[in-house]
């Protein structure tokens, strides 16, 4: 639910990344996967994406989270 998403409430598929900031494979997914996932079902209303933190690389994973989440708050 606190979740932050992007896409049509209305959508009949939510997909929830759970993901780290640090994690090499996560940020692969955002390079090569993302774009086109935006553009061909997220901006169509096809789906509503959401993020959720899965901080697991250490204590700098941890902030990187808190980080995103306090720039998230202020907009």
């Amino acid at each position: 639910e606190n979740a932050p998403r992007i896409g049509s409430s209305d959508a009949k598929v939510t997909v929830v990344e759970f993901a780290d900031f640090q994690c090499p494979y996560c940020g692969k997914f955002q390079e090569t996967v993302y774009t086109q996932l935006k553009k061909e079902y997220i901006d169509t209303g096809k789906v509503l994406f959401a993020y959720q933190d899965f901080t697991f690389l250490g204590e700098e994973s941890d902030i990187s989270a808190q980080a995103a989440k306090c720039a998230g708050e202020q907009g």
